[in-house]
């Protein structure tokens, strides 16, 4: 009989140190911190957020280190991590790993840095962290072989392996013995869940589903450390994750291969747009001919939006209003059309007013069809305008560094995204903090500069309506 997964999984990851990790990817590992960052400030005063912060000053907690960012109040660990993570998910900007279709930085990232403050434990211990959360979260959802069946039954991602990456996050951050880290893994089995019928009706408890990942992986490595129990077999067992969640009766090979060789969070992919990442490749196309056409939102006739069916039919993507929530608009490709035909941009601003009529109508002119013939990765646009002209382009067009930005890159992304949340010199203070994190041995630094300035409004400060008034 081979040992349970969660044992060999536990046994690799509880040894792995920041000198057997390669430059490359704690660079990698930066700037997906800088991504995750750069969402929780853009999205302080979105709805949900707001929401998540009210709890935060419920549960201010004097004796913690922990910081509720935004507020700057300390309270336990687990609560930050809550919070954070709401903030971070706000927007539906963080970023993906291809294949495990899973958000990570909004439950590895908050997870790690609440720790660190609470633990005294310094920022190369915190790259470290995010970098085993991302292995989790990849190896097993074994690039689609086990996400997609788990997704196909109506569970999401992100709920579902998001235990497990916060607690593998939290393992490292806890410096977990072969043993605990073992329980910890299989702890997190038992936290997984999380359903997509709220994208179906665009209700926000999505965003909830992924701080309530990050806690409960943080739970399990607190609970792991202090000796609870836990059966070896809960990922590949009977009744195990794997059968369970996936209808698998054994573990493919891909969630041990190459282990301590490739790591996942070298393929985690930043998105460009706010909006759910099923609608990323087709919004690149459309930039691609309003960059490369003269042509007014006035002029369309009907845009023609085909991708992979798996894109089609995961829930609100092809939704085509009327907007009358923010959760409805920001998973709608017909609604992130609009907004970019209008504006020539897709930013948090696009949220203000989702019942905006002129979002609506020209919505309504952009129909999304599931096509068997188009790849997974690859989708077309087909633009009639009134006058008979016809334009068209689809994912050849679409630079691929747009989803792995340059170190430059990620630093104007983070410019771009906090501009109207904070002044220059604090966003660059926070770049600086999080670039040299392997040399920064008080995290503090870091986590006290993610607090709203006294006086500031932010550019969502307007924002205060989760649905349109009827």
């Amino acid at each position: 009989m081979s040992e349970p997964l969660a044992r060999t999984l536990g046994a690799f990851l509880s040894k792995l140190s920041p000198g057997q990790v390669p430059a490359s990817v704690l660079e990698k590992t930066k700037l997906v911190i800088l991504d995750a960052v750069a969402n929780a400030v853009a999205g302080w005063d979105m709805p949900v957020s707001r929401q998540a912060l009210a709890l935060g000053r419920q549960w201010t907690n004097p004796s913690s280190q922990s910081t509720v960012w935004a507020e700057g109040l300390t309270a336990l660990p687990t609560d930050c991590a809550f919070v954070n993570a709401v903030l971070i998910h706000s927007l539906l900007k963080d970023d993906s790993l291809p294949g495990s279709r899973a958000h990570g930085s909004s439950m590895i990232v908050p997870t790690a840095l609440a720790l660190a403050e609470q633990e005294r434990l310094d920022g190369q211990r915190v790259l470290l962290a995010t970098v085993v959360g991302y292995e989790l979260q990849g190896r097993l959802s074994a690039n689609y072989k086990v996400s997609k069946p788990v997704v196909d039954r109506g569970f999401r991602g992100s709920p579902v392996f998001g235990p497990f990456a916060a607690a593998g996050a939290a393992a490292v951050m806890l410096d977990l013995n072969e043993e605990q880290f073992t329980s910890a893994i299989s702890l997190a089995a038992n936290y997984a869940g999380g359903l997509l019928e709220c994208m179906e009706r665009g209700t926000p408890e999505y965003r909830f589903q992924n701080a309530n990942a990050a806690r409960s992986g943080l739970m399990a490595a607190l609970l792991a450390r202090e000796g609870a129990e836990t059966a070896d077999t809960a990922l590949d067992g009977a009744y195990g994750f794997l059968r369970v969640f996936a209808g698998l009766d054994s573990a493919p090979a891909e969630i041990t291969e190459g282990l301590g060789q490739r790591f996942e969070v070298m393929r985690v992919e930043h998105k460009p747009f706010p909006t759910c990442g099923n609608n990323q490749l087709a919004l690149q196309a459309l930039q691609h001919l309003l960059r490369h056409h003269q042509f007014s939102h006035e002029d369309i006739d009907k845009v023609l939006v085909r991708v992979h069916p798996q894109r089609h039919d995961y829930p609100g993507c092809v939704g085509p209003g009327p907007f009358a929530t923010v959760e409805q608009a920001l998973l709608s490709m017909p609604f992130s059309f609009a907004v970019l035909l209008l504006r020539n941009s897709l930013d948090a601003s696009a949220y203000r007013n989702v019942g905006d009529p002129q979002f609506a109508a020209l919505a309504a002119r952009v129909m999304v069809e599931g096509d068997s013939r188009t790849g997974l990765l690859d989708c077309s646009v087909d633009i009639a305008l009134r006058g008979g002209q016809r334009l068209a382009a689809d994912a050849s067009v679409v630079d691929q560094r747009a989803f792995h930005p340059s170190r430059d890159d990620a630093i104007a992304d983070f410019h771009a995204m906090t501009r109207h949340m904070l002044p220059p010199d604090h966003r660059q203070s926070i770049i600086d903090r999080v670039l040299s994190l392997d040399t920064l041995r008080d995290v503090s630094q870091l986590t006290r500069l993610l607090v709203r300035p006294s006086g500031s409004r932010g550019e969502m400060q307007h924002a205060r309506h989760q649905k349109v008034p009827k």
